[in-house]
C-alpha cells in the first residue's frame, strides 16, 4: 500500500504527539483488519509498568492522502470525516458500552487512533465461539445484550451522536466469555447533530432533545437501514431501527436464504408483521416481540427511543433473573421478606424505607405476569444458525471471487446490467412505501440462469464460471 500526501495543518489539535512519539510508546503486533484507507492492529504499551501482563490495545491507522492499493487509487477521506470519528469517540468517553478512545497521534500523513481492544471479536463469531457446544442462547443472554446495546444507543443520542451504521459487525465483545460486555464500535459513518454544512435542518425545538436535527446524507448497510434513511430524511432514531434489526439477527441468525423476504417484512408498516419473521425461535417470549415492535415502528416519530427500550420488560429481564435467588419471585431492587427476617435475626435494624419492600416482595399481579411472559429458556437453534451464516459468508465470498476473476470486464458490466433489469422488472415488492431504494437480492439459481443465457463475443468464460455450479440454495445479494 502506498500513499501520496503533502504536508498539511494538523487535523487533531489535541493529539498526544506524532509518529515518533507513537512508535516510542507502542509496539505493533497482529493485524486485526484491513480496509481501503488503512489497517487495524493490535498494539502494546511498552512504557506501561506492567508491559508483559498489560492488556493489549488496538490502533486504527487512518491515512490522510490518496491511497494506492491493489493497483487502484483511492481518493482521500475528507478531513471532517477523519476528525469527526475521533471527536465522536472523545465525546462518548467510552461510557455505556461504547468503544473507549485511549489516545490519538498524528503525523503529516497518518492518524493513529488508539482504543481498547475487543478480544471477543464481532457479534456473530463471538456467539459461535462463546456458545460452542450449547444448544442455543438463553433468554437472559439476549436480554443482557439487548440492554447493553440500547444503553450504547441512548448514550449516543444523549451526546448528540448518530452512528448511522449499527450492525452485528460493529458490535464487538471485550472477551470471549459468555457474559462479556459488548462495545459499539466504528463511528466512521457517524455524525454529530448540529454540525457539518448541509447535514442538518433544525426542527425549531418541536421534538425531544434527541431529535432536534433532521439529516439528509445517506449512510449505512443495506439490510439494517431504516425506512427514513432510504427517504434521506432521518433523525437519531435511525440508530434505534438498526439496533432493532441487529437484535433480530442476534436471536434468529442472519436470514441469508430468505433475505429479500425478511427485508420486506421488516420494512413493512403493519402491526404484528414481525411475528412472521423467519427463524425466530418458537419459544422466544412475547416480551421480545414487544421490544422489537417498539424499535421497528415504521414511522420514526412513533418509534420508541433507546431509553424507553432499555426499560422494557425484555431488556430488564436479565437484571431480574440475576437478582432473584432460586425460587424467589421478586422485582429488581426490592428487598425480600427472607432477607429482612435474616437481617433482624442477626441483630440488625430494618430501616423504615425497607418496609414498603415487604409488600413489594410478595408476588403481585404485575410481577407474576412478568415471570410468565419472560422466563429463562434455551432459544433452540439460535447458535446453529449463526454457525451456518459464518459458513455462508465464505461461500458468498467464493462466488464473488469467481465472478470477479473469471469474467472479462465488458462481460461483467453486461452481467450487472442484466441483474439490475431482472430486479427492476419484479412486481412482487410493496410499492406503496416511499422508499427510493430497496435491498436487491438474487438467488444463485438466477445468477446461473443469467450467465448461461448471456450473449457474448466469447462465451467460454461464462461456461467456465457455470462449471462452478454450487450445490446450495443460499442467495447472493447486490445492494445499491
Amino acid at each position: 500500500m502506498g500513499q501520496c500526501a503533502s504536508k498539511r495543518s494538523p487535523y487533531i489539535a489535541y493529539a498526544a504527539g506524532g509518529e515518533r512519539e507513537y512508535l516510542e510508546r507502542y509496539h505493533e503486533s497482529t493485524i486485526l483488519g484491513r480496509g481501503e484507507f488503512g489497517v487495524v492492529k493490535m498494539i502494546h504499551d511498552v512504557k506501561s509498568d506492567d508491559y508483559l501482563g498489560k492488556r493489549p490495545l488496538a490502533v486504527k491507522v487512518l491515512r490522510k492522502g490518496f491511497v494506492f492499493r491493489d493497483n487502484t487509487f483511492y481518493s482521500p477521506l475528507k478531513k471532517e470525516v477523519l476528525r469527526g470519528e475521533v471527536e465522536i469517540l472523545r465525546r462518548l468517553a467510552g461510557e455505556c458500552f461504547t468503544l473507549k478512545l485511549v489516545a490519538v497521534y498524528e503525523s503529516p500523513s497518518i492518524i493513529y487512533m488508539i482504543t481498547e481492544y475487543c478480544e471477543g471479536g464481532e457479534m456473530m463469531p463471538w456467539l459461535s465461539a462463546a456458545f460452542k457446544g450449547s444448544s442455543g442462547l438463553r433468554t437472559e443472554d439476549v436480554s443482557r445484550i439487548s440492554y447493553q446495546l440500547w444503553s450504547a444507543v441512548d448514550h449516543c443520542a444523549r451526546h448528540k451522536v448518530i452512528h448511522r451504521d449499527i450492525k452485528p459487525a460493529n458490535v464487538m465483545f471485550c472477551t470471549a466469555d459468555k457474559d462479556s460486555q459488548l462495545r459499539l464500535i466504528d463511528f466512521g459513518s457517524g455524525r454529530l447533530d448540529g454540525e457539518g454544512p448541509g447535514e442538518t435542518v433544525a426542527n425549531g425545538g418541536a421534538e425531544s432533545a434527541s431529535e432536534v436535527d433532521t439529516h439528509h446524507t445517506f449512510a449505512g448497510s443495506g439490510f439494517y437501514i431504516s425506512p427514513e434513511m432510504f427517504q434521506h430524511t432521518y433523525t437519531s432514531k435511525t440508530d434505534v431501527w438498526s439496533a432493532g434489526v441487529t437484535l433480530y439477527v442476534l436471536a434468529a441468525g442472519y436470514p441469508a436464504e430468505r433475505l429479500q423476504e425478511t427485508f420486506d417484512v421488516i420494512q413493512g408498516s403493519k402491526v404484528g408483521r414481525l411475528r412472521k419473521l423467519p427463524n425466530l425461535p418458537r419459544n422466544i417470549p412475547d416480551s421480545f416481540y414487544d421490544m422489537l415492535e417498539g424499535a421497528l415502528t415504521y414511522r420514526h416519530k412513533s418509534r420508541m427511543d433507546a431509553r424507553q427500550l432499555m426499560q422494557c420488560e425484555f431488556s430488564q429481564f436479565h437484571i431480574q433473573h440475576e437478582e432473584r435467588p432460586s425460587g424467589v419471585d421478586r422485582t429488581p431492587g426490592t428487598i425480600s421478606i427472607t432477607e429482612i427476617a435474616a437481617e433482624a435475626a442477626a441483630g440488625g435494624e430494618v430501616a423504615e424505607d425497607d418496609v414498603p419492600g415487604i409488600a413489594h416482595a410478595r408476588p403481585t399481579s404485575s410481577s407474576s405476569s412478568m415471570t410468565k411472559r419472560t422466563t429463562s429458556v434455551v432459544l433452540e437453534g439460535s447458535v446453529n444458525r449463526h454457525n451456518a451464516y459464518l459458513g455462508y459468508q465464505k461461500f458468498e465470498r467464493s462466488v464473488t471471487t469467481v465472478l470477479a476473476t473469471m469474467l472479462a470486464k465488458n462481460t461483467c458490466r453486461k452481467f450487472l446490467m442484466l441483474l439490475r433489469e431482472k430486479h427492476d422488472s419484479r412486481r412482487d415488492l410493496d410499492t406503496s412505501q416511499a422508499n427510493v431504494k430497496k435491498l436487491k437480492v438474487v438467488t444463485i439459481k438466477v445468477l446461473l440462469e443469467l450467465l448461461e443465457n448471456m450473449t457474448v463475443a466469447d462465451d467460454r468464460e461464462v461456461k467456465e464460471v457455470c462449471v462452478y455450479r454450487p450445490a446450495s440454495s443460499f442467495c447472493s445479494f447486490v445492494a445499491t
